[in-house]
């Protein structure tokens, strides 16, 4: 039987344990009959060697168990199941509390040291519970699990005076060897936040979601944003700090072919966002952790900011982020989290999205930036286009130079060159605080401290020197930024024309501009001569972004469709068509936006027209392309490459016999129990102290006694010794693959389901009238038991068949002719189980699926779960057409 058929009424999920523990749980799995006479599954429990009922909380706690005494070490002399708790009630009775696992200090079982309270998934009440039971027992370590989404791990603070506990949460249980103290003061480097990253299990968005709550639960909601923001600088900056220990890490993988787990870290720094210790010590660790990240990242906060939460919400939040590892992630992690955080209501009422990361991408690869080009988004958000501008020109810098370009946001060392370009030529513009907030912040960690992500109304450039520029605390963040983007400016006075090579963006869809002073500046705005009332924010940011660029500069925006299509905005092709080269329209999947919108899209691709790079045409062929595979599901949740695959397990069964010797509590196979109770052995009636009588003897000894010796010894029953056992050993053989090759194989998934009926018969039951089973069979297979009535059943007692089940192989279609009951007594023979996975590219991340371009070239097998798509296509048109950039 399935662990997920017995958790069916739990909403089955065991995600704290291995594929492997659960695998290994289920092929002990036998079935019994439980005290109704029902067949159900039972299993041999790890600690009371016997077999037990398998109910959804006894799965949890047997797979518990294993951890406890594999991965933990705890031998299990030490451990004890259904440990009574002597407590009193409030009507001072004594309460019959059983704790469902104790550890204990040692083999005497006298102190408890861990106290598990257990739970079948989905439930997770218990905390109270469990903390009165290591009051009670004065056990050190508590822990609370339900398999899946809580696995707490607790150190008690016992008050004796005044009867009272706290638990307080650790990171990890201790092992075996280890005392509490390691692990409350153990050493905690940036290998241990590799070997422990949450992310290899969670999204970070899943753990931005806890931190909320636990934020809420303390401290205003209203501002999460704004602290939770601050405790990700704060983490990031400490990752930074290690630089030198990633280096070295890198250095020892490549060079000394050594893995993560051999490297010494005894001269790493530790890492100091940590939550161990009282609230006010992890509070000023922080407090200093966010001060100092200010002084090496300036311009993301102000400079008076601090922490503004509760010492208890610190240590809180810093518990749930702290085996987050940041740095060499992927950057969509990260942009998942922020898109999270910055507040979608605020986003929404311009229409403004964050683009998906893989339409970034295409953009890139079709507009191919170099590293002497300028690039800026004008309506940045958290700096998709930046960011993902900077990584594609820096691992062409690095490719050129032969360094590593496999994880572009990281620690390691980079060239200066790529410090130059994200200090001098990667802008972006946004009228979001908080979401340029968000984009220096990842621009200012990428350049080394600079950042040109400016908090500006795009639009309203006229307004720049006084609503933005003559502002002291806007100088303060944005001076050096707002410096190196004039030094692109045509026209310092007005700000209307700049000379960018690169310009991609996403501007605002929905909201109309009614500002005439704002409307005034702009062509788009005069229908037949005369000034619009109002205009859609996505015209004007046609018409603006291409005042930033230079004459023969390029831009990817993405636009509603209608403005690709409807006769209403045909003046505003015609507008495009008459300053620019249309190089590319490319159609986006309806679903592409469907978290904030349904909306269909699609991106414009235009060069600026110049008589060197990109003369003036009438006539000329246009790129068209529309995406096929759907990014999103009309559930609005991603959709990853998935691989399917099979695993086909086949089993043997052998039901044997043996008996453990009660003295020793040793095993001992058939053949020795009848070789030992073949040989007759005598012993003394009564041993006295004085006796120098051997107390047990031989039969030949005894046979040469005299009468009134052999009468003080008596024989000895040695059946009495040992207890007699039934077992069914299963044998297994798992072959995997994946599922289009099995098919190829066997055709169909059915044709290797294959059942036997169990090794079983049924003997009449002993009565003390043996008469009324007279008219009964004394000994029936299955088949005859199921024909019987309900009352004639009751009569028999089912009898494992010792020896190797041989019964006739059933076919699928034959057990699916069998009745429920049949069914239950079926064991499998061969069974088929199918599952998918997220397939990982070759940097170890799982990705999108999509058609916008090649996502992975060096995938294996080739073409199938990376192809070449739109952007590749189109880059075989620009050669063609002998496009500049290209």
């Amino acid at each position: 039987m399935k662990i997920e058929e017995i958790l069916k009424g739990s909403e089955y999920s065991l995600s704290q344990f291995s594929k492997e523990q659960i695998a290994q749980l289920e092929n002990s799995i036998v079935d019994g009959n439980n005290e109704n006479g029902d067949v159900v599954p039972f299993v041999k429990c790890i600690i009371r060697d016997k077999q037990i009922e398998l109910k959804p909380e006894e799965v949890v706690r047997q797979l518990f168990l294993m951890k406890l005494t594999t991965e933990y070490g705890y031998p299990k002399e030490r451990i004890l199941l259904e440990y009574h708790i002597k407590s009193v009630g409030r009507d001072k009775k004594e309460r019959d509390d059983r704790a469902d696992i104790v550890v204990f200090t040692d083999n005497t079982k006298k102190q408890p040291y861990i106290i598990v309270e257990v739970k079948r998934p989905k439930e997770t009440n218990g905390f109270e519970q469990l903390k009165s039971y290591c009051l009670v027992e004065g056990a050190s370590i508590a822990v609370l699990t339900n398999g899946d989404k809580i696995e707490k791990k607790y150190v008690s603070k016992i008050d004796k005076a005044n009867k009272t506990n706290a638990l307080e949460e650790i990171e990890r249980l201790p092992k075996a060897n280890e005392t509490l103290d390691d692990i409350i003061n153990h050493r905690f480097t940036l290998k241990t936040l590799i070997l422990n990253d949450t992310l290899q299990k969670e999204t970070l968005k899943d753990v931005v979601k806890r931190l909320e709550q636990r934020f809420s639960a303390n401290d205003s909601s209203d501002k999460s944003f704004e602290e939770i923001f601050k405790l990700i600088y704060c983490k990031l900056y400490d990752e930074f700090s290690s630089s030198d220990n990633a280096q070295e890490i890198v250095n020892q993988q490549k060079y000394q072919n050594k893995s993560i787990e051999d490297i010494d870290d005894s001269n790493f720094r530790q890492l100091e966002f940590r939550a161990n210790g009282d609230e006010r010590t992890v509070a000023n660790r922080i407090k200093n952790l966010f001060a100092e990240a200010q002084k090496k990242w300036k311009g993301v906060f102000g400079e008076n900011s601090v922490l503004d939460m509760q010492d208890s919400t610190i240590k809180s939040c810093v518990f749930e982020l702290e085996n987050v590892k940041l740095f060499n992630s992927n950057l969509e992690v990260i942009d998942n989290a922020f898109e999270y955080l910055v507040n979608k209501e605020q986003k929404e009422e311009m229409g403004q999205y964050f683009t998906p990361r893989h339409v970034i991408d295409m953009c890139i690869k079709m507009l191919n930036p170099q590293p002497h080009e300028t690039m800026i988004d004008t309506a940045s958000g958290s700096c998709g286009f930046p960011m993902h501008t900077i990584f594609y020109v820096w691992k062409n810098i690095l490719k050129d130079k032969g360094l590593d370009v496999s994880n572009l946001f990281s620690l390691q060392n980079k060239p200066q060159e790529c410090r130059d370009y994200v200090e001098n030529k990667i802008f972006g513009i946004d009228f979001s605080e908080k979401c340029v907030r968000v984009g220096r912040t990842l621009n200012i960690i990428a350049g080394d401290g600079q950042s040109n992500v400016l908090y500006l109304n795009t639009l309203d450039y006229g307004n720049w020197n006084k609503q933005f520029v003559s502002d002291e605390r806007w100088q303060k963040k944005y001076h050096n930024g707002f410096e190196r983007l004039k030094e692109n400016c045509v026209d310092t006075t007005t700000y209307k024309h700049f000379n960018f090579d690169i310009l991609m963006a996403n501007p605002p869809f929905a909201g109309d501009l009614d500002d005439t002073k704002i409307l005034s500046q702009y062509e788009l705005a005069k229908k037949d001569g005369a000034l619009q009332n109002k205009m859609g924010r996505d015209t004007l940011f046609i018409e603006r972004n291409l005042d930033f660029l230079r004459p023969g500069g390029r831009m990817a925006i993405v636009l509603p469709q209608g403005q690709m299509n409807n006769t209403t905005s045909k003046y505003i092709r015609d507008f495009i068509a008459s300053k620019c080269r249309i190089l590319a329209v490319v159609g986006l999947h309806k679903n592409t936006f469907i978290e904030h919108t349904g909306q269909k899209t699609s991106v414009l691709f235009v060069q600026k027209w110049d008589e060197k790079d990109c003369p003036y045409k009438e006539d000329y062929p246009i790129f068209f392309a529309t995406m096929q595979e759907p990014t999103v599901d009309n559930q609005k949740n991603k959709i990853y490459v998935q691989e399917d695959y099979v695993e086909l397990k086949h089993y043997s069964y052998e039901t044997v016999k043996y008996y453990i010797r009660k003295q020793d509590n040793v095993k001992v196979t058939s053949e020795e129990y009848d070789e030992d109770i073949n040989k007759t052995e005598y012993v003394l009636k009564k041993v006295d102290a004085t006796s120098t009588r051997p107390e047990r003897i031989s039969e030949s000894v005894f046979s040469k006694l005299d009468k009134n010796e052999q009468k003080q010894y008596k024989e000895l029953n040695k059946k009495s010794q040992y207890a007699e056992k039934i077992d069914r050993r299963i044998d297994a053989e798992s072959e995997k693959m994946e599922k289009y090759k099995y098919l190829e194989r066997f055709k169909t998934i059915d044709e290797n389901k294959k059942w036997r009926l169990r090794n079983i018969q049924y003997v009449l039951k002993k009565t003390k009238n043996e008469e009324q089973n007279n008219d009964l069979q004394p000994q029936i297979d299955i088949d005859k038991f199921l024909s019987l009535d309900v009352e004639a059943r009751k009569k028999y007692k089912s009898e494992e068949v010792i020896g190797k089940n041989d019964q006739p192989i059933i076919t699928f279609e034959e057990y699916n002719s069998f009745t429920d009951e049949k069914k239950k007594l079926c064991i499998p023979v061969s069974e088929v189980r199918e599952w998918s996975e997220r397939i990982k590219d070759t940097h170890g991340h799982i990705f999108v699926k999509h058609d916008l371009f090649n996502h992975d070239p060096e995938l294996e097998p080739k073409g199938r779960y990376c192809k070449d798509g739109i952007a590749e296509a189109f880059i075989e048109f620009a050669k063609k057409e002998h496009l500049s950039f290209f």
